[in-house]
């Protein structure tokens, strides 16, 4: 689980974690796909740190982008489980696909290749007439749109990575 550097829990470390989560399923041939309810919804990261870096007295937070959205966040956590996906579409008919794989990543995580389909659709739209993960987040939380920070982050590939072992460790318990 992550938390922000107040310690309390927000909407988009679920939505977060739950990307993580489900991109290891479908690695791991558990899971088909996974839905996201708006691809362009934007993503604060600058506050997050795993559980064992917020007792550090490090205070750097991840670099890079204090703020990516969804889509982009998707594309790298599927690129370090050693998988290449595309967005193609637009709007609620945007899907994410398999267009290439990384044997050398999957072999290191040992995920087995026969999980992954290229062509496959890993990623789609849930259906817009749902309340979108934006709004949610600011009618539950309070949280307004935040697009125009510029706070640069440490090392975003890291943050991700961190993630992805530290739950593939958990499923495979």
């Amino acid at each position: 689980m992550f938390f922000n550097n107040n310690n309390s829990p927000s909407a988009e470390i679920c939505i977060i974690h739950n990307i993580v989560r489900d991109v290891i399923l479908i690695a791991l041939g558990l899971e088909n796909r996974l839905y996201v309810d708006d691809l362009e919804f934007h993503l604060r990261l600058e506050d997050f740190k795993p559980i064992s870096q917020q007792d550090s007295d490090i205070h750097d937070v991840i670099a890079t982008e204090p703020h990516m959205t969804i889509r982009e966040f998707v594309r790298l956590t599927f690129a370090e489980v050693g998988i290449e996906i595309e967005f193609c579409g637009k709007g609620q008919l945007e899907k994410g696909v398999i267009i290439d794989i990384d044997e050398e990543q999957l072999s290191l995580l040992h995920l087995n290749k026969e999980n992954i389909k290229f062509g496959h659709t890993v990623v789609k739209v849930n259906d817009r007439n749902a309340e979108t993960v934006e709004s949610l987040i600011t009618m539950e939380f309070g949280i307004e749109d935040r697009t125009t920070q510029d706070q640069p982050i440490h090392d975003l590939q890291s943050f991700i990575k961190d993630l992805v072992i530290t739950d593939l460790n958990i499923m495979r318990k």
